[in-house]
C-alpha cells in the first residue's frame, strides 16, 4: 500500500451517512474540514518520509517481541528507547499487555474474564455506563452510536467496552465501574482484544501504577498529582506560574484533565505516544509532557488575563501544531525531572496528607 492511500483523508459510510475521517478514524468537523486536512496533509508529509525508517522499527519490534526476556533484563535500556521513539502501530496490540503485564496476570484464569460476564453488574454500574457510552470517544467511527444518545443501541465498539466494564464491575465491586476509566479502556481497545483490555485494567489500576486512586472517593491521586505539578511549575516556569496564581488561574482547570486521563484528548497520534511511555516509565512523562506545554506557549500565557488564560489552556488539545507528536514527545523528553524528585514530592504531599488527618481527629 502507496503512502498515500495509507495516510490520505477518506470517507466513512454508516447509518448517518457520508462523512469524512482522518487516518485515525477520528471525524473532522464540517467547520474545521479545510484547516484539519491541511494540516494532516503537511504531517503526511513528514510521515512519508519515514515510511521505510518505520518498516525498519517494524523488524527489531519483531525481534524484541521474540526475545522479550533479553530486552527486559539485560538490554532494557535499548527498549526504553525504541519505545520513546514510538512503538509500531502494527505491534501495540501485542507489546501494551507484556508491558504491562496483563499477559501474566490473564495465565492460569484465561476463562475469568467471561465468567464475570456471565454474573449479573450491579445496577448502578449498568445505569453510570448506560449513561456514559454513548459520551465516549463520540470523534471516532468505531465508537460513535448508531442513535445518538441511546442508552440501548450501542456500536459494535461501544457493546466492547460495556462487557469489559460489566466484567470489572463484578470483579472490583468495592470500586466497580466510575466515570473516566473509559479513557483507558477505550484507547486500549483500539489495539488489544477485549479480554486483555480487562486484563490491563486490572493491572493500570491495581498494580504499579496504582491508577484506582482516581476513582476512589476523593480522587485522592488525582490531588497529588496536581500537587507535584504545581510544586514543578514554580521551579521550572516560575515566571508562569506567578502569573496564573495573580490571575486566579489553578491547575485544576486545565491540568486536572491531564493527569487523570492521561492527554486523552489530544490528537490520537500523541495520545498512543504518551501512553507507551506511561506503561514503561510511569507518571514522569505526564509531568514532563504539562511542563513542556507551559514553557512552550509561556510567552503567548504571559499576556493573558483570566479569561484568556482559560481558553488558551482548555483549547490546548485543539491547537494545529499537536499534530506532530514526534517533535512534541522529542522536547517533552528533554524536560529536566528525575525518579527522585518525584518521591521527594510525592512523600511531601503523603507527609501533609497525614499531618492533616491527624489534626482531623
Amino acid at each position: 500500500m502507496g503512502s498515500k492511500e495509507r495516510f490520505e483523508v477518506r470517507e466513512w459510510q454508516d447509518e448517518s451517512g457520508t462523512q469524512r475521517v482522518n487516518m485515525w478514524g477520528e471525524l473532522i468537523a464540517a467547520d474545521h474540514q479545510e484547516e484539519r486536512v491541511a494540516n494532516e496533509r503537511k504531517y503526511i508529509a513528514q510521515l512519508t518520509k519515514k515510511i521505510r525508517q518505520h518498516q525498519e522499527r517494524e523488524l527489531k519490534w519483531k525481534h524484541m517481541v521474540e526475545h522479550w526476556s533479553v530486552f527486559t533484563g539485560k538490554k532494557v535500556d535499548v527498549l526504553k528507547r525504541r519505545i520513546r521513539k514510538g512503538i509500531p502501530d502494527s505491534f501495540r496490540g501485542k507489546v501494551w499487555p507484556m508491558l504491562t503485564g496483563a499477559l501474566e496476570a490473564k495465565q492460569g484464569q484465561s476463562d475469568l474474564y467471561y465468567a464475570l460476564q456471565r454474573r449479573p453488574i450491579p445496577e448502578a454500574d449498568d445505569l453510570q455506563l448506560r449513561k456514559d457510552l454513548p459520551r465516549e470517544f463520540q470523534n471516532h467511527v468505531l465508537f460513535r452510536s448508531p442513535v445518538p444518545g441511546s442508552r440501548e443501541v450501542f456500536s459494535p465498539m461501544q457493546a466492547t467496552m460495556y462487557r469489559v466494564f460489566h466484567a470489572w464491575s463484578v470483579y472490583d465491586k468495592n470500586v466497580g465501574y466510575v466515570q473516566g476509566m473509559g479513557s483507558i479502556v477505550g484507547l486500549c481497545l483500539m489495539y488489544v482484544t477485549e479480554d486483555d483490555a480487562f486484563w490491563m485494567l486490572q493491572q493500570l489500576l491495581m498494580s504499579r501504577w496504582s491508577l484506582l486512586g482516581l476513582y476512589t472517593h476523593g480522587m485522592p491521586l488525582a490531588h497529588k498529582l496536581l500537587f507535584m505539578f504545581d510544586t514543578l511549575l514554580q521551579k521550572h516556569v516560575p515566571a508562569l506560574a506567578q502569573h496564573l496564581q495573580k490571575e486566579m488561574v489553578h491547575s485544576t482547570a486545565f491540568a486536572f484533565r491531564w493527569f487523570t486521563m492521561r492527554f486523552a484528548e489530544f490528537p490520537k497520534p500523541l495520545v498512543v505516544r504518551i501512553f507507551d511511555i506511561f506503561l514503561f516509565e510511569g507518571d514522569k512523562i505526564l509531568f514532563r509532557m504539562a511542563l513542556f506545554l507551559m514553557m512552550e506557549w509561556e510567552k503567548r500565557l504571559l499576556k493573558l488575563d483570566f479569561e484568556g488564560l482559560m481558553m488558551q489552556l482548555q483549547g490546548l488539545p485543539d491547537e494545529p501544531s499537536m499534530i506532530y507528536d514526534d517533535e512534541i514527545i522529542e522536547s517533552a523528553l528533554k524536560v529536566d525531572i528525575t525518579n527522585a524528585q518525584l518521591e521527594r514530592l510525592a512523600e511531601q504531599w503523603d507527609k501533609q496528607q497525614a499531618a492533616a488527618q491527624f489534626q482531623r481527629r
